[in-house]
């Protein structure tokens, strides 16, 4: 009674914000923020309802949510790394042209379509020179780049079970000696789908691959610890505490 009249007004929001959304012609994840609180506030209504216990897993959600948005920005995190490992006359390589999903290497990062429009090309303002070579090993291994930066949104490691492309690039990367072990920042935390969803946007996992022929470590702070022995398919992991 007095909780589905409370939760009312606030459902009726949700469920107008999904049609709006729902229906426009570009969809981007920040436009599903708003549903957030609303999904998190119609899930206690319900455990008010239907068993209070289930407020605590309300209360989890809301918790994992808030931590996702407030912590480290991993984009920015990556981004300093970029310009600390790749000289300024260099090139970095990217799979998708600067949006959301990689360190923010160019100012207008707004993708494909909003980079090749007249408003918005001028803003261009690359941090590196940038080489776009989508999932191609080919355009890969002519372009040369110094460095490759990646994320788990266009080069998702599953798709290799099911994708030609993504199996020989992501081979290119991790097992032909071209390149060193990664550095990786982010990782999904273990309550997210193991699949490219709008819950990791907040949290991407960054790659950034290093030429072996061409990049230096720096004796005060290395990619890789001297006598360590890597994986290529672990790769070493930036600790941000």
């Amino acid at each position: 009674g007095d909780v589905r009249r409370r939760v009312a007004p606030i459902a009726v929001f949700g469920l107008l914000w999904f049609l709006m959304i729902g229906s426009a012609g570009v969809r981007y994840a920040r436009y599903e923020v708003p549903l957030e609180p609303v999904t998190a506030v119609l899930l206690a209504g319900l455990a008010a309802v239907w068993m209070r216990k289930l407020a605590l897993g309300s209360l989890w959600v809301i918790g994992a949510q808030i931590r996702a948005l407030a912590g480290e920005n991993v984009r920015d995190t990556m981004l300093q790394r970029v310009l600390e490992s790749v000289p300024e006359d260099e090139t970095l390589a990217i799979v998708w042209e600067p949006w959301f999903n990689i360190a923010p290497v160019d100012y207008c990062n707004g993708g494909a379509g909003l980079r090749a429009g007249p408003l918005f090309a001028r803003f261009r303002r690359a941090a590196r020179e940038l080489v776009v070579t989508g999932i191609d090993v080919d355009a890969l291994r002519d372009a040369k780049p110094y460095a490759v930066l990646t994320s788990d949104f266009e080069l998702d490691r599953r798709f290799a079970h099911v994708s030609d492309s993504h199996r020989e690039f992501l081979r290119c990367l991790d097992d032909s000696g071209e390149y060193r072990s990664p550095l990786r920042i982010g990782q999904a935390p273990m309550w997210v789908p193991p699949i490219a969803s709008d819950i990791r946007y907040a949290g991407p996992e960054l790659r950034l691959y290093l030429r072996d022929s061409e990049a230096s470590t720096s004796p005060d702070e290395p990619l890789v610890e001297s006598g360590a022995r890597h994986d290529p398919h672990q790769p070493e992991t930036l600790d941000s505490n």
